[in-house]
């Protein structure tokens, strides 16, 4: 058990309590602290060897939950990539692409550089939210732990509301790691896109 609760504990726990069951991802260093939370968590961690398979993995699944949730309101239909700063973010964009135009709900994320540390430009730096603005429904960075619960619910609800798609958040390593009392913000019901006059 952890002596304090962090913004990675948070982001864990907002999946949970939104339904989540696996994350797919290939980590880096800077996913450290997510890791070290699932690992305390229900969740499982699928390791997709090429970041763009772990992309893929994840909107797969997203897809087939999605079918699922059809016929079953208690299957949240979504799926979770989790990649390593701009060099993997860059290497899951051949799948982003694919969740975008199949529109799969599918909420990736990418552990980033603490943010007082960006003026130095470092090593696999990168501006994570325009790469994958251009794929994405709805794409953002996480600058301050206290922003972490609505943003959270916000990913989820853009990626889930028809016409669903892919959404990015950036999570940097020092939100992950700071500090908070806050707790996931509840999910809420997704609106459903309807359906046609069946006569």
């Amino acid at each position: 058990m952890a002596d304090s609760y962090t913004g990675a504990d948070l982001f864990t726990d907002a999946l949970e309590s939104y339904g989540v069951d696996y994350v797919f991802g290939n980590p880096g260093t800077t996913e450290l602290p997510i890791m070290d939370a699932i690992g305390r968590s229900d969740l499982e961690y699928r390791l997709g060897l090429h970041e763009d398979i772990a992309v893929g993995m994840a909107g797969g699944y997203a897809q087939r939950r999605r079918y699922h949730a059809h016929h079953d309101d208690s299957i949240t239909p979504v799926g979770v990539a989790n990649l390593h700063i701009a060099p993997g973010l860059a290497h899951g964009l051949g799948n982003l692409y694919a969740a975008k135009i199949a529109g799969a709900p599918l909420v990736v994320t990418a552990g980033n550089h603490s943010t007082d540390f960006r003026h130095e430009e470092p090593i696999l730096s990168g501006d994570l939210v325009d790469m994958a603005d251009q794929f994405c429904k709805w794409s953002d960075e996480v600058l301050d732990v206290s922003a972490l619960p609505t943003m959270l619910r916000r990913a989820f609800r853009v990626a889930m509301t028809p016409p669903t798609g892919p959404v990015f958040l950036g999570l940097p390593l020092d939100v992950m790691l700071a500090e908070t009392d806050a707790e996931p913000e509840r999910l809420g019901p997704i609106p459903n896109a309807g359906s046609g006059d069946p006569a």
